[in-house]
């Protein structure tokens, strides 16, 4: 009777542990795009190096979309909040606007581009503004207007 007592325990903690970690992991960011990405792969890209992943596209009525995405630590430790995401080539890459950055909070919205080009233009009309502040405002922005 023990054995099947500490097994059902050790049961129940175990299934309260693996739904405490996936629940963890589906928190992830928020990036912001004004328009649907094309996007065929799920990874986030740095430098050809995987660092993170896709988890949810949540698409708005007038076309801006949300994208839940995982970031590993050792990204985040390295690089913070200064920096943009971007689709190319079917992947979501990242686009570093400074050397430095804060860390980067649970609750921060991504800045993200549809391509290349937009975020050249992006970063050609923010050329002597805080590229960083820029970012996080046009996020909000999006994220208003998703609601």
């Amino acid at each position: 009777m023990r054995f099947w007592v500490g097994f059902v325990i050790t049961l129940l903690v175990s299934v309260l542990a693996v739904g405490c970690a996936s629940k963890d992991q589906q928190a992830g960011y928020a990036a912001l795009f004004e328009d649907p990405p094309n996007l065929y792969d799920d990874g986030v890209y740095n430098s050809g190096h995987r660092v993170g992943n896709i988890l949810a596209e949540e698409t708005g009525a007038t076309g801006e979309t949300r994208l839940m995405i995982t970031l590993s630590p050792e990204f985040l430790n390295e690089t913070g909040n200064n920096f943009v995401l971007y689709a190319h080539a079917g992947r979501l890459e990242v686009d570093k606007l400074h050397a430095f950055g804060e860390p980067l909070s649970q609750d921060a919205l991504i800045c993200g581009f549809t391509s290349k080009s937009k975020l050249t233009w992006f970063k050609l009309i923010t050329l002597l503004n805080d590229r960083v502040r820029a970012a996080q405002k046009r996020a909000k922005v999006l994220q208003a207007r998703i609601g």
